[in-house]
């Protein structure tokens, strides 16, 4: 605006004083009215002012608005150009991952409730949207004390990742019934239990607050459960109320310290196709034959334990063999931990697993008897010989015995296998037995093979001695025939290969050409 538009102030009597003004009113009215007349037209003029400057303060307001917007527009135009603007979605939420991750290792035992991708939601509305995909975890310590700031913390984390499929992380192993924040961000937590995709519950804790829930949990949605700490009897309500009410479960891991019956698990899915727990009771192994595990394809931990009770075990047994001998699943993959004995695996007995195609061996440090394979040979014996992977970890099988497993198994495609020193040097070493011989007619001993890993448990002397040599000899024999030299097409060519050599100090790992390399 001009200073020509402004109304100019004109007063002809600006100097009128005290003694003029007595003057005047010594005179004639008229002179009473002009200065009345002066009054009113200054009147006017400081009210036509007032006006002007409300309509000035006005457009004040409005460009200050119109500047705040422009500001802001230059400032999102000025974000948009930043170079982490030009990152993929995608991009973003891995870095965001590594991130949360990182706080996670750091920080994580500093909270009751925890969430490390919040103060990235606080960022922009980009982040707010990207942080929560990259780390869709709700993470609770209910021994912790449980503030009025870990509260604010939960509430604000799902008002962001409201509808979202949620990974949720429990640890809860003391029962504090008068806690009350406790109890408060727990039942947030289940009330979200619609969105739950993955979910582990660890401590006996979890299921002594559930069995307190009255309202029915929604785990539609929840597709792998992981159950961890021992449970007590009075926890199996609690447990029960999670299982029945996840349908579409998939994978469950109750295989931790959950000394509990299949039976009494309470299992409602029939879709589950992994499953981790310890067989605790014969009739486990007609539960896993049944249509309740119809689509089982992978199954962990199966040890039958009845040791604690002869005469159970006894009659258990004779219940099986009533029942129909052997007890049929489609598993495809099948992982036997925790072997300590001899003949754990003469449960294989009572089994029978057409599909099978991968088995995993996994014993422990206290295991120092060689681990009796002939029930796994009858088993394979009764099923089309699909096993393409063996993997025998911590575990010392008897050669001969082993020997016949691989001569029953003739489609395995990956070997996995630890031996001592006394076996490698033995006559009936399974590596004695793989090298090919073009002019023999004989069917060699896995011609499917393709990946080949042994471990050799053993105390070098300094330097390769004479019995390092004698031990690779065989390994060279083996990897000429099957990776150098070998045309004729009768087996596949050996694509991996790896000895590891336990070492005093440290573990040596050979390739085939280190064999050959070492030999020569």
């Amino acid at each position: 605006m001009l200073n020509d538009d402004i109304i100019m102030f004109i007063d002809e009597d600006f100097d009128l004083n005290t003694r003029q003004l007595r003057s005047w009113n010594a005179l004639s009215k008229a002179g009473a009215g002009r200065l009345l007349d002066s009054v009113e037209s200054l009147h006017q003029q400081v009210t036509a002012y007032d006006e002007e400057i409300r309509l000035l303060m006005d457009r004040v307001h409005v460009l200050e608005k119109q500047r705040n917007l422009a500001a802001a527009s230059l400032e999102r135009k000025r974000s948009l150009l930043n170079p982490i603007r030009r990152l993929p979605v995608e991009v973003l939420e891995k870095i965001f991952a590594l991130y949360c991750h990182d706080k996670h290792e750091a920080d994580r035992g500093n909270h009751g409730v925890y969430a490390p991708f919040t103060a990235l939601s606080h960022t922009c509305s980009l982040w707010r949207q990207v942080a929560p995909h990259a780390w869709p975890t709700i993470m609770l310590d209910l021994d912790v004390e449980i503030s009025s700031a870990h509260v604010h913390i939960l509430t604000h984390h799902l008002s962001v990742v409201k509808k979202m499929p949620l990974t949720v992380d429990v640890s809860c192993f003391f029962y504090y019934r008068d806690r009350q924040n406790t109890r408060l961000v727990f039942e947030m937590v289940l009330g979200c239990s619609a969105q739950w995709r993955s979910a582990q519950l660890w401590g006996s804790g979890c299921f002594s607050w559930l069995n307190e829930r009255v309202c029915v949990l929604s785990l539609g949605r929840l597709d792998s459960l992981k159950i961890k700490g021992s449970l007590r009897r009075e926890h199996y309500h609690g447990l029960s109320k999670v299982l029945k009410s996840a349908t579409n479960l998939r994978r469950l891991d109750a295989g931790t310290g959950v000394d509990v019956a299949l039976v009494e698990l309470g299992l409602a899915s029939s879709t589950i196709d992994s499953l981790t727990t310890v067989i605790c009771r014969p009739l486990d192994l007609e539960v896993l034959s049944s249509s309740l595990c119809s689509n089982l394809q992978y199954l962990h931990r199966l040890r039958l334990d009845l040791q604690w009770n002869g005469q159970f075990q006894t009659s258990s047994m004779a219940t099986l063999s009533i029942t129909g001998g052997y007890l049929q699943s489609e598993i495809s993959r099948l992982c036997l931990s925790t072997l300590v004995e001899s003949d754990d695996l003469d449960l294989l007995k009572h089994l029978h697993l057409p599909r099978l195609e991968a088995l995993d061996l996994e014993g422990n440090d206290t295991m120092y008897d060689l681990l009796r394979l002939a029930p796994l040979t009858s088993m394979l014996s009764r099923s089309n010989h699909r096993l393409q992977r063996l993997s025998m970890k911590y575990v010392r099988p008897h050669q001969g015995e082993l020997l016949d497993v691989l001569r029953s198994t003739p489609s395995i495609t990956q070997l996995d296998v630890e031996m001592f020193e006394d076996d490698a040097m033995s006559d009936d070493c399974f590596l004695r037995h793989l090298p090919v011989d073009p002019n023999s007619t004989a069917r060699p001993l896995l011609p499917s093979l393709s990946t080949l890993s042994v471990f050799l448990p053993r105390s070098w002397s300094e330097g390769e001695g004479v019995e390092e040599l004698a031990l690779l000899k065989p390994i060279a024999n083996m990897l000429e025939s099957r990776v150098i030299g070998f045309q004729a097409g009768r087996v596949t060519s050996l694509s991996s290969f790896s000895l590891k050599l336990d070492v005093d100090v440290y573990d040596e790992v050979l390739s085939a050409h280190d064999v050959m390399e070492r030999v020569r």
